[in-house]
């Protein structure tokens, strides 16, 4: 093909050579199995205890695999085990089994479990103090709101009209902030740290949202002096006259 023949690249000596490159494998051969570098099967060779330790170490890689998996989960069917559920005795087991000696570790972890459980019950006597002071605190405030408005009552139709409404005011606002730590707000309060209230929340029925959607959308024309909807107008913020035309270094086309 193409004016070439196979017999162009056949060499005439190709069958001596490739008997002495056998010849010489074989010798390498022979000589290893002399020196006794070549081993056939490494298991046959290993002692009993060799074995059992491959063995060991093999399981123990298996079990830390499926401990692993355990887990951190595979995707969202498995959920991971939380640090409270894994126990500490675990590594003092394997610790003791190489022959490493666990005594400091495990008063460590016993001071550590006596420190939190102290303080735990120091914490629970302090909550408990302080909500008695707490109640007794709040029994004193109602008592002296509710004399302190007797005495308003009676003397607060002779004041002029302005003190009169601080006193007004005050006295909402105090109400408001009583009302902020009442038992039955405990529920809206938790919402709204999470998410923040809708535009729907404190109305009432039908009618009321409707009345102030009017009140919101003529405040909202009359700020942005409008007299309906359809009365508007779209500005241009790049006219044409102005933007179009060839702008360069120091000339202009247009204006």
């Amino acid at each position: 093909m193409d004016g070439k023949n196979i017999a162009d690249y056949f060499d005439a000596d190709i069958i001596n050579k490739l008997a002495e490159l056998e010849q010489e494998e074989e010798e390498l051969q022979a000589a290893f199995e002399e020196s006794g570098l070549l081993c056939t099967n490494s298991d046959d060779e290993l002692t009993q205890e060799q074995l059992q330790l491959i063995r060991k170490i093999r399981e123990k890689k298996l079990r830390t695999k499926a401990e692993n998996r355990l887990r951190i989960g595979r995707g969202i069917s498995n959920a991971p085990i939380p640090r409270s559920k894994i126990q500490t005795s675990k590594p003092i087991t394997v610790l003791h089994q190489i022959g490493i000696d666990t005594s400091a570790m495990e008063k460590r972890i016993e001071d550590r479990q006596h420190q939190r459980g102290r303080k735990r019950t120091r914490d629970s006597i302090r909550d408990n103090y302080d909500d008695d002071e707490n109640e007794n605190e709040n029994e004193n405030e109602s008592e002296d709101v509710r004399s302190n408005d007797r005495r308003k009552c009676t003397s607060v139709a002779r004041l002029p009209s302005k003190l009169r409404r601080v006193i007004r005011d005050e006295s909402v606002a105090r109400s408001v902030s009583r009302m902020r730590y009442h038992p039955s707000h405990t529920r809206s309060e938790s919402r709204k740290r999470g998410m923040p209230p809708s535009l729907e929340d404190g109305i009432k029925d039908l009618e009321t949202k409707l009345t102030i959607q009017k009140v919101q959308d003529r405040l909202q024309n009359r700020r942005k002096g409008r007299a309906h909807d359809s009365d508007r107008h779209i500005y241009d913020m790049k006219p044409k006259h102005l933007y179009s035309g060839k702008r360069g270094m120091g000339s202009t086309d247009r204006r």
